[in-house]
């Protein structure tokens, strides 16, 4: 899903995209053409990737009111299971790919609405991105260093998910993002740090998922616990190792010689006089 909001976002269709789709193991298909788009997602799993997107969008809007106790412990789970842990695994962070998922909420991937990607937002966040701002040069300095961080959040990105995709895959993703930030990013990608950027709405709900997951997690172990020690006797119950019942030989010796004992014991002479 990530690498098909990148390439659609850079708008890189060459062939070098072709050859390193190609070279990824396993290889990186086609699925289907989307509105006259050639795709990596089966029209059923683009429907899923909008239905992840819907999801975040509404949990955010509550966020972004700062109404955090309003979102369910469904909604809490859907996006930690589907979302944060799959982010997890790749090595980018959950943040990062929640913001793509709101950008696809709005673009699609579809050819018209290229320039409502991230690349081309002009406010650091969505929420405002249909308020009408000042154009100003304090505005575009502001617009063109929150473009350069997002050039260096999706390189950050292509980075982690080179260990996954093939050598040229990375490159060619690699330059693109390149040829971008020359083309249309005056400010430079070199003027600011080396970190993925993220709007404050995403960052906040990964915060409180965080801390949701936690809480969770030691509520069952917990759980667990009791459980276990409601099937299990307590340890005042079971035989001590010292106890008659449970002794042992304590020794090879002394094992070979419990065998060696007369099933019945001897008579004492005593009582032959």
């Amino acid at each position: 899903m990530l690498l098909d909001i990148l390439i659609f976002s850079y708008h890189i269709e060459d062939y070098n995209l072709q050859q390193g789709l190609q070279e990824c193991r396993p290889p990186l298909l086609i699925k289907g053409i989307h509105a006259e788009r050639a795709s990596l997602l089966s029209t059923r799993e683009l429907h899923i990737v909008h239905k992840y997107s819907e999801a975040v969008n509404n949990v955010c809007e509550n966020v972004a009111r700062n109404c955090q106790s309003l979102l369910s412990d469904y909604d809490r789970a859907f996006i930690v299971s589907f979302v944060m842990q799959p982010a997890r695994q790749l090595g980018i962070d959950p943040a990062y790919l929640l913001e793509q998922l709101l950008a696809f909420r709005i673009h699609m991937c579809r050819v018209e609405n290229r320039k409502k990607t991230l690349l081309h937002a002009k406010s650091t966040s969505l929420w405002t991105r249909g308020l009408i701002l000042l154009h100003s040069k304090w505005t575009l300095g502001k617009s063109q260093r929150l473009l350069a961080c997002r050039l260096v959040s999706d390189d950050i990105a292509v980075t982690q998910l080179g260990e996954r995709i093939c050598e040229r895959l990375r490159l060619v993703l690699g330059q693109a993002i390149k040829d971008f930030s020359e083309k249309h990013c005056k400010f430079g990608m070199g003027n600011v740090k080396r970190e993925v950027y993220a709007d404050s709405v995403p960052t906040a709900l990964v915060h409180e998922l965080n801390s949701w997951e936690a809480s969770y997690r030691k509520k069952n172990r917990i759980i667990r616990e009791r459980t276990q020690r409601m099937i299990a006797p307590p340890d005042s119950e079971l035989p001590r190792r010292n106890s008659p019942i449970v002794e042992r030989a304590k020794s090879t010796r002394n094992l070979y010689s419990i065998y060696e004992h007369d099933e019945v014991p001897q008579r004492p002479r005593s009582f032959d006089r």
